[in-house]
């Protein structure tokens, strides 16, 4: 919900502490380009990803994105990154 303007919450796994982080990434600067961080998750907060259907409705936005995340590929993601 902090995010103002363009860029993405992202959860990541950090090889370093081989543990799962919150991350902002700015714009379109992808999380591979972090050293030791491995994308597990990315949420665009960008404005056009949920004006036309939630409005000004931001916060709306953030709880029903939860809706449509694919769990599964996220495990698969979670379980890569931690082999490597």
């Amino acid at each position: 919900m902090k995010i103002q303007g363009s860029g993405y919450g992202n959860l990541v796994y950090c090889k370093n502490t081989r543990s799962l982080h919150l991350m902002e990434t700015k714009d379109q600067d992808p999380v591979c380009m972090v050293p030791g961080k491995v994308a597990i998750l990315g949420i665009d907060a960008w404005e056009h990803s949920w004006y036309l259907k939630y409005r000004n409705e931001k916060k709306k936005y953030c709880t029903e994105i939860w809706k449509i995340i694919n769990w599964k590929d996220m495990e698969v993601r979670h379980k890569e990154a931690i082999a490597h």
